[in-house]
């Protein structure tokens, strides 16, 4: 059996006994901390192991967003310019294509009815506008 070494462990808080696994695992599911065996715990070799761990914790949150990296939000947000972009270029042909179809029924009716999707069209511009602003 392998235990988790940290004294600040979620587990250990908890249920006041520190956390066990089996052999094969690699590392606490509470905190992530690397695991030892059970002579080991308790021991200075436990003590140094927690430090290692928590000195490598904290040089990894110091060198990176505490959400997501700034390159994936930059994917992210060129992702959503063009989904904008799309979207806009999309509504506007359908809404466009839309009028020209009514407008050809009601000539061909003698009704003079004719139905006009404002609606899609207004959208369409507003998500083609974001789309283009934001890629400045």
């Amino acid at each position: 059996m392998k235990y988790c070494p940290n004294p600040e462990c979620p587990h250990l808080i908890r249920r006041a006994a520190p956390a066990e696994f089996l052999d094969r695992a690699k590392q606490c599911n509470d905190c992530g901390a690397p695991l030892v065996s059970r002579e080991t715990l308790g021991t200075a070799d436990a003590g140094r192991v927690v430090a290692e761990w928590n000195d490598t914790q904290e040089r990894v949150r110091a060198t990176s967003h505490p959400y997501r990296d700034a390159s994936q939000a930059q994917d992210r947000s060129a992702a959503a310019r063009r989904l904008d972009i799309a979207t806009g270029i999309v509504l506007l042909v359908l809404s466009v294509g839309l009028f020209f179809g009514s407008y050809a029924l009601s000539l061909a009716s003698n009704r003079g009815a004719m139905v006009i999707a404002v609606g899609p069209f207004i959208y369409g511009i507003v998500r083609l506008g974001r789309g283009l602003a934001s890629r400045e």
